[in-house]
């Protein structure tokens, strides 16, 4: 989600720019493609569709690490001192 003030608006919650999310989520998902060059024109939420894929790609990657420390805890549990 995208922080604006003290408020989030969701990656989801845009409507239109259907080229831009895909390549985005693209991009996201296979960052070998390089990267996406986002332009156009002023108040087009450009920078709100980033930030709002940035928020979940962040949420994921925080929910990811805290399974593996997870399972690392239990794993040293096991073995013992």
């Amino acid at each position: 989600m995208t922080t604006t003030g003290d408020r989030t608006y969701p990656f989801t919650g845009i409507v239109g720019m259907a080229d831009l999310k895909l390549a985005l989520l693209l991009n996201a998902v296979s960052p070998a493609i390089g990267g996406v060059l986002v332009r156009g024109e002023k108040g087009t939420a450009k920078s709100t569709m980033v930030r709002g894929l940035a928020a979940l790609h962040f949420h994921g990657y925080r929910k990811a690490d805290r399974q593996a420390r997870k399972q690392l805890r239990d794993a040293s549990a096991q073995d013992g001192p």
